[in-house]
């Protein structure tokens, strides 16, 4: 598949694209978040390197995917209830 506003290079031979060529945080364009989604059909998987997104990208990108949900059980960026945190760091886990 030829993408026109995004680049993907395959991960492996059989799942996963890499996709680069776009600024998650300034991305407003439907037409980048469609090829996004197409790659990931393709792709099963997709990964984008060095994109520290803020919270409003996070929740922009998410929302094309469908409704983003709020979860009680893991903490939250403060102001951002559908970002949850999840982590991996030692004392970092979530109280149950």
């Amino acid at each position: 598949m030829n993408f026109r506003h995004i680049q993907v290079d395959p991960m492996t031979p059989t799942i996963g694209g890499m996709i680069s060529g776009v600024d998650l945080n300034n991305t407003r364009s439907e037409d980048v978040y469609e090829e996004i989604k197409k790659a990931l059909w393709q792709y099963g998987v997709v990964f984008f390197r060095k994109q520290a997104l803020k919270p409003e990208a996070y929740i922009r990108l998410g929302q094309n995917f469908g409704e983003m949900e709020q979860h009680e059980f893991f903490p939250h960026i403060e102001g951002h209830p559908q970002i949850q945190l999840i982590s991996n760091q030692g004392n970092e886990a979530p109280e149950t």
